[in-house]
């Protein structure tokens, strides 16, 4: 993201776009890849980054857009479902979630995994492992039963054996640096502490606004940005500024 502009990556064409972060207008556009499925985009000084649902991370130079893209691979695989990817200043590193686990791991579990860019390296243990039963401690200690029952009720199912949950976009808050995880599955923000890994807190997102969130991050100023697609009709910007 840059002072003005916000930076977003099309499913299945390869196009970045450039928007204008007041208005939501677009103010240019980018062929940068071939077609694939591309569900997650960041950048640094130098280069933006593409995930794919694959796994693969696509690394582009900003001062040369029409080069072919550095393919970066690491035992993440499309089992799974690659879809959120931020950059982590502190340690120089890519973040990337994954919406599942192969079926021979935790199946009520989802990772979040760390690319060490220097080292060009991914780490083989998670950055941050999103626990069913963490969820489920937040939810119990934050909403009445009732609540809990209608908005939560796939996650507490005990019948269920999976967690109903799939990240589809990491940020960090610029000002506190805790990670915040949206889930289009189930409508979910999770946020974390990102130095001792704890969960903080679990909001539902009102699926009448947001039908499928998918894309989130934050601007200098600590405004909070998610993009929905829309299961019909136009897809939505939505921009929600800090508490005062």
């Amino acid at each position: 993201m840059s002072t003005q502009n916000l930076i977003a990556v099309e499913d299945e064409s390869g196009i970045i776009y450039f928007i204008n972060q007041e208005d939501g207008t677009t103010v240019k556009r980018d062929s940068v890849n071939k077609a694939g499925d591309y569900e997650g985009i960041t950048n640094t000084a130098d280069y933006y980054y593409i995930l794919k649902s694959s796994g693969t991370i696509y690394q582009i130079d900003k001062n040369n857009l029409s080069a072919k893209p550095t393919k970066i691979k690491s035992y993440l695989n499309k089992n799974y479902d690659m879809e959120g990817l931020t950059y982590l200043k502190e340690k120089n590193a890519l973040l990337v979630s994954a919406k599942a686990n192969p079926k021979e791991l935790d199946q009520n579990q989802r990772n979040v995994f760390i690319y060490d860019i220097e080292k060009g390296e991914m780490n083989p243990e998670p950055f941050l492992v999103i626990k069913r039963s963490e969820i489920i401690n937040i939810i119990q200690q934050k909403y009445s039963a009732e609540y809990a029952a209608k908005n939560f009720q796939k996650i507490l199912d005990v019948e269920r054996a999976y967690l109903h949950l799939g990240p589809s976009g990491i940020a960090f808050q610029p000002k506190s640096r805790n990670m915040y995880v949206i889930s289009s599955k189930s409508k979910l923000l999770l946020i974390y502490d990102t130095r001792t890994k704890t969960l903080l807190d679990v909001v539902k997102l009102d699926k009448s606004i947001m039908p499928q969130p998918e894309g989130i991050c934050f601007d200098k100023k600590n405004n909070l940005y998610i993009a929905s697609e829309a299961r019909t009709g136009n897809p939505h910007l939505i921009v929600i500024p800090p508490k005062k």
